[in-house]
């Protein structure tokens, strides 16, 4: 896949609302996606969040955030632990709702998304967010580096 068709692929996916907004159908689709994402090279694949990143700051609020599209498709790619110790969270974009640690000190890495019996399900429902544009070629640069594909 090349850059430009990686953006149109993005832009189709369902957005970041609320919990029950999303279908087994939408679900699919960013499977779909992911996989295409991780048969793609790393270098396209970054550009094409970036310039995605980019487009959609010039485009009109509606209720939600282009940018929640990558950033959940970054947790269906990447097999992110569900339980780890806080300071292995990085912040690539400032969600007003990230869930505190808990007692033990844990958080989900793969917030907003849990993964039960093989199939994703949204944990909370779109606030709001807050600073910086989210950096999604460095958040998928990071995880990149760090964590293995899922098997989809």
């Amino acid at each position: 896949m090349n850059k430009q068709e990686i953006i149109e692929r993005l832009r189709s996916l369902p957005p970041w609302q609320s919990q029950a907004d999303f279908t087994a159908q939408d679900w699919q689709q960013y499977v779909d996606v992911a996989q295409l994402i991780q048969s793609t090279d790393p270098d396209t694949v970054a550009a094409a969040l970036d310039e995605f990143v980019r487009q959609g700051l010039q485009e009109e609020f509606r209720g939600y955030e282009e940018e929640s599209k990558p950033f959940l498709l970054m947790r269906v790619i990447f097999e992110l632990p569900e339980r780890a110790n806080v300071n292995e969270r990085q912040s690539f974009k400032g969600w007003s709702n990230w869930p505190a640690a808990d007692e033990n000190n844990q958080v989900n890495l793969s917030w907003p998304v849990s993964w039960e019996g093989g199939r994703p399900r949204l944990l909370d429902t779109y606030q709001e967010s807050m600073g910086l544009p989210y950096a999604a070629g460095a958040e998928y640069r990071f995880l990149l580096k760090k964590y293995p594909y899922r098997k989809l």
